[in-house]
């Protein structure tokens, strides 16, 4: 599988590593490095916490997403 910058997969997190949700969610890839290191940024339709530090509200449609 090919990896890019823009990329959006659904990723269910894993409990082990003490992430709050158990939920299914996309998640779009930021980084990919030449160590095929990738980094990526969960996505929500939480829109109460849009406006916090370090969010980025995205438009309806935008990357594709519903």
């Amino acid at each position: 599988m090919s990896v890019h910058q823009g990329d959006v997969f659904w990723i269910t997190p894993n409990k082990l590593n003490g992430i709050e949700s158990d939920h299914t969610h996309p998640h779009v890839v930021v980084q990919v490095s030449a160590q095929n290191k990738v980094t990526v940024c969960a996505l929500t339709t939480n829109l109460k916490r849009a406006k916090d530090p370090g969010n980025v509200l995205l438009d309806e449609g935008e990357a594709n997403l519903p």
